[in-house]
């Protein structure tokens, strides 16, 4: 089976990193015979974009808003190669509605808090429930649409979580008798400043624009205050 994971995203690496969630979940449930693969703009997040499974496609707004130009697109070219058996939409249902036609192949949409009227859509281009086969809350928020409720999409769960000590080794701190304060940054570039400002003077930081920072760091956090 091939799964196509496709996300619009480019403020933070939220989005991308939601594609390395499910590709964690399918490695948790030894899913061997899924060739998994996550489709995201071009972000300067590494550490996530380093994966092999993940694809940087560009993406052009414009382009994507009528079937002739989301035809031609870098999107749809990459989609229709691969080939899926099964896109999940992240969110962005906008730059994929021209483009799941050409797929022919089930879709999911995922979606967390918006509001009511991120599903009207531009008056051109306005939301089609029926191009999706599921939609899924992954918050606890009702939806305008039909739906089913899922738990929030989580890199790490509880019991992945290294011991105490083993994290802060890993971190290098291995001298460290106690948990550190942690900064985690993976939004835009210019709100580190304001972090690092914000956070006590002795608070180790991961950054995700950073190519060496541990990715994911959440099973770190037990190094943390």
């Amino acid at each position: 089976m091939r799964l196509a994971y496709v996300t619009a995203g480019t403020v933070g690496a939220g989005h991308v990193v939601r594609g390395v969630a499910l590709s964690r979940a399918l490695a948790r449930a030894s899913a061997r015979h899924v060739d998994f693969r996550v489709f995201t703009p071009p972000l300067t997040f590494a550490p996530a974009m380093r994966l092999p499974f993940v694809h940087a496609v560009p993406l052009d707004p414009a382009q994507l808003m009528t079937p002739a130009g989301a035809e031609a697109s870098a999107l749809a070219q990459a989609l229709v190669a691969f080939e899926p058996d099964l896109v999940v939409v992240d969110l962005f249902w906008a730059p994929v509605a021209h483009v799941l036609p050409l797929l022919g192949v089930p879709a999911w949409l995922l979606v967390r808090s918006v509001p009511a009227q991120w599903f009207r859509g531009p008056t051109s281009l306005p939301f089609r429930r029926e191009q999706y086969a599921r939609v899924f809350s992954i918050e606890p928020w009702e939806l305008p649409v039909p739906h089913e409720r899922l738990s929030p999409v989580v890199s790490t769960n509880p019991d992945e979580l290294l011991p105490e000590r083993e994290a802060l080794q890993a971190l290098g701190l291995g001298a460290r008798t106690e948990r550190v304060p942690l900064v985690l940054h993976a939004g835009q570039a210019d709100e580190l400043a304001l972090l690092r400002a914000a956070a006590p003077r002795d608070a180790v930081t991961l950054n995700l624009h950073d190519a060496t920072a541990p990715f994911p760091a959440a099973p770190l956090l037990r190094a943390a205050e």
